[in-house]
């Protein structure tokens, strides 16, 4: 794979310790990203651009669709700082929202916040989706 070692990079952060949700969740996004991507690109078809991995994942594998679907919802439930300062939803189809993630412990609380097992909700569904494309030889 093209990019081997940022994937085996972003993969190691999911043995992180279970404090660090956030890091765990992007890390598994970045190299779900890349995967996919690779994966395309590999296929002659053309660079995805942008960061929607759920899109890009039932491109590479089309039995991915209901993990898909449920790790876009659970990404949707995540509350983050949009660019304009405003609270808001994580959009799913630009997973980097979260860098920007509005946590329930923050201080001074946030009035619309994530707490942790929305994260674990989020980071579940994308360790489902990369063990999937484990099991059909697709990610590494």
């Amino acid at each position: 794979m093209p990019h081997s070692i940022a994937i085996q990079a972003f993969q190691g952060i999911n043995n992180a310790p279970t404090g660090a949700l956030l890091a765990q969740l992007y890390g598994i996004l970045v190299s779900l990203e890349l995967i996919s991507k690779d994966c395309i690109q590999s296929s002659n078809q053309q660079w995805t651009a942008g960061h929607d991995v759920c899109v890009m994942l039932v491109i590479v594998e089309s039995t991915l669709s209901a993990s898909c679907a449920q790790l876009k919802a659970n990404l949707e439930r995540l509350h983050c700082t949009d660019r304009y300062g405003n609270e808001a939803n994580v959009t799913a189809s630009s997973y980097p929202d979260i860098r920007y993630l509005r946590h329930v412990d923050d201080t001074p609380a946030w009035p619309n916040s994530s707490n942790n097992q929305m994260l674990q909700d989020a980071l579940n569904d994308a360790r489902l989706c990369l063990q999937q494309l484990k099991q059909s030889g697709i990610a590494p």
